[in-house]
């Protein structure tokens, strides 16, 4: 029986994809194991070197009465082992997620290892419990545009709604395009703040001279009000005749809790008594941010018998209200 003949070149493996017929089934019957397994496909095409059988020609053909056929089935990989080649590598960095990794980002960029998978899970997950987390500032930003017609700024706005300044002038400026959910319902929920610009420093610098003269210390001051102590030591030493409204009002505040108890500065104290700060106590029921106001120190200040009550008690020296009630009772005596 002669076979019919191939028109296949010595060497050169036929198209993997390219269905065999059925002259080619009988003279090349599968080896035993030949699609085992992709890797011992792979594995024999690889190590094992075809036969040379002579020059090769295009029209050889097999001779009358023999049933030889040219042996290239050794060489032609399986339609498995040429999948496995041909698949995606399995390194992350070759889809695009380089930099993002350990992010939800980076699992939306195509990587499915554990350090991305896990954090776009949770993300998913967020997702379906609390609904969209980035949304469209213009809301935000118009209900901070009211809030500062009305008196407020940024920083009273930033502060009532548990954010930073930043990220309301980001919001404004509309440099972000988005903003979390979270932080768009805490800005529109700010209705009533503290009316924003510039107070007279008056006021606080007596209180904080008053705390600083009854024995706080600076700590104690801005752990209570919340601002910073170089602001506090300006304000002390009456380097800033303006400050804005929400520091005044933390350092009222501050006043009203520390001022209770005296403090245990021993230095603040001596302090206190070498400018002639008034304590406390001297400003009970006086208006402290009214500029024309004065301290009471011996319960008669302001009056023709202050500065006798000064000399007596030898505070000294005698504040310049109970000078001044002095000088004008005897020119109406001399008079």
């Amino acid at each position: 029986m002669t076979a019919p003949a191939l028109n296949i070149p010595i060497g050169v493996p036929p198209c993997p994809s390219a269905k065999p017929t059925a002259a080619t089934a009988e003279t090349n019957p599968p080896s035993a194991g030949a699609h085992s397994s992709p890797r011992s496909n792979t594995t024999s095409a690889s190590t094992t070197p075809a036969k040379k059988t002579g020059p090769a020609s295009p029209s050889r053909t097999s001779q009358p009465g023999t049933n030889k056929t040219p042996a290239a089935s050794n060489t032609v990989p399986s339609a498995s082992s040429t999948r496995q080649t041909s698949s995606k590598p399995s390194d992350s960095s070759a889809t695009g997620a380089d930099g993002h990794h350990g992010s939800a980002r980076g699992y939306r960029l195509g990587c499915r290892e554990n350090c991305c998978r896990i954090p776009g899970l949770r993300y998913k997950k967020r997702h379906r419990r609390f609904g969209k987390l980035s949304v469209d500032p213009a809301p935000a930003a118009a209900h901070i545009r009211t809030l500062l017609a009305h008196n407020a700024t940024q920083q009273s706005i930033a502060d009532a709604a548990g954010t930073s300044t930043s990220q309301i002038w980001a919001i404004l400026s509309g440099r972000r395009t988005t903003i979390r959910q979270a932080t768009r319902d805490k800005i529109l929920a700010v209705t009533v703040v503290e009316p924003g610009g510039l107070t007279d420093a008056t006021g606080s610098t007596r209180r904080l001279r008053a705390l600083l003269a009854d024995g706080h210390a600076v700590a104690d001051i801005t752990a209570a009000s919340g601002i910073d102590d170089t602001t506090i030591t300006r304000i002390v030493a009456g380097a800033n005749r303006n400050i804005l409204r929400h520091t005044a009002t933390a350092i009222t505040q501050a006043y009203q809790v520390l001022s209770v108890s005296p403090g245990t500065n021993a230095r603040n104290r001596l302090r206190g008594g070498r400018e002639n700060w008034a304590r406390p106590a001297h400003w009970d029921g006086i208006d402290m941010d009214d500029p024309e106001a004065f301290p009471d120190w011996t319960g008669a200040c302001g009056t023709p018998r202050g500065r006798h009550q000064h000399q007596g008690r030898r505070i000294l020296p005698v504040c310049p209200p109970c000078r001044s009630a002095r000088l004008a009772d005897d020119r109406e005596k001399a008079a």
